[in-house]
């Protein structure tokens, strides 16, 4: 349901974030990601993935640009 929708937004997010809120937040840019991979604590892991901090420093930009065009 989320991949196969016109509207850039699921209209679950609207029922929990102000419609002021959601025009607030940063664009995700390759800049932005790698800010928030960076500030991620090493070694820890935040999903059953097992993919820790670490790994996600090592990507490279054509991967980090897939990552944002699947969040956008």
């Amino acid at each position: 349901k989320l991949l196969n929708t016109t509207d850039p937004l699921p209209s679950w997010i609207y029922d929990q974030f102000d419609s002021e809120v959601l025009q607030k937040l940063p664009k995700l840019t390759r800049n932005v990601l790698k800010q928030l991979i960076e500030s991620l604590t090493g070694g820890k892991t935040g999903a059953e993935d097992l993919i820790v901090a670490e790994m996600l420093k090592d990507l490279p930009d054509d991967i980090l640009d897939i990552i944002i065009s699947i969040f956008t």
